[in-house]
């Protein structure tokens, strides 16, 4: 419904209107009571603010703490690779995110900004307990396929998500899980990369190759594994060409000044 709505009357927010259709069916029909997920509820307010202690003796639990681990000298590798897999995940999830539009609407994009502002957000985000902070695929699809063109629209999203956490929160707990995971799957159709695959098989079948293995890897392993694997391979494939360069016949392109590989241009 919501993508034939977005082709029929594209100014509609059918986003919001599903997410309205879907808490009124719960209110009248009681979906739950049939097997269908809705939110857990959410507790109202601001979170609050809890220094997060560690503790290097065995045996002795920090004072303050928001996972009471004791010795950590054991929990310390684990704690280690999960805190690496994240920042993998963030980075991976951010730059893809930032750089896909970034391309699309011709703008200029500062990695390295990217990150730092990410990681003062996770910072600022550890002592509220929050769940790790990252650029999202999803929402930025809903917010490109809403016509987003501002940065004003963060504002009112904040504002929005805070009149939720304080006023709206009873209301959550009437979404239906299946209606707010068909708006974040529309969201993401809409930014599959079938164009670069296709690119890639022309231009380079290693890549594309790395392209396919690092998507099914996500698919069948996990986002973290298949973020993994596909810089694993990348890095691979840059360590072969630094070993074996490439060689090409190339030609000219009747208005271009560079040279061209034959294979890969016509």
């Amino acid at each position: 419904i919501i993508l034939l709505c977005k082709k029929w009357i594209p100014k509609v927010p059918m986003t919001v209107v599903m997410m309205a259709l879907g808490a009124l069916a719960q209110g009248f029909l009681r979906l739950d009571e049939y097997g269908v997920k809705v939110m857990s509820e959410v507790q109202a307010g601001f979170p609050g603010l809890v220094l997060p202690g560690f503790t290097w003796e065995k045996g002795q639990a920090p004072e303050f703490s928001l996972f009471q681990l004791e010795g950590m000298p054991e929990y310390f590798p684990d704690l280690l690779l999960g805190t690496l897999g994240i920042a993998a995940v963030i980075m991976a999830q951010t730059l893809l995110a930032s750089g896909n539009y970034a391309r699309k609407y011709q703008d200029e994009l500062d990695n390295r900004r990217e990150l730092l502002a990410y990681g003062a957000m996770n910072v600022a985000g550890a002592f509220v307990g929050s769940c790790p902070i990252n650029g999202s695929v999803s929402r930025s699809g809903i917010a490109d396929s809403m016509g987003v063109k501002s940065q004003l629209a963060s504002i009112t999203a904040a504002i929005t998500m805070l009149l939720v956490v304080l006023f709206g929160t009873p209301l959550l707990r009437y979404l239906p899980v299946p209606v707010l995971t068909g708006i974040v799957i529309t969201a993401l159709i809409g930014i599959l990369e079938i164009k670069m695959a296709k690119k890639l098989w022309k231009t380079s079948k290693n890549e594309w190759l790395i392209f396919m293995i690092a998507f099914f890897g996500v698919l069948l392993f996990g986002t973290l594994n298949g973020v993994i694997i596909g810089v694993v391979l990348s890095f691979g494939e840059v360590a072969v060409r630094a070993v074996v360069p490439p060689t090409a016949f190339v030609g000219r392109i009747p208005g271009h000044g560079n040279f061209y590989s034959l294979k890969r241009n016509s």
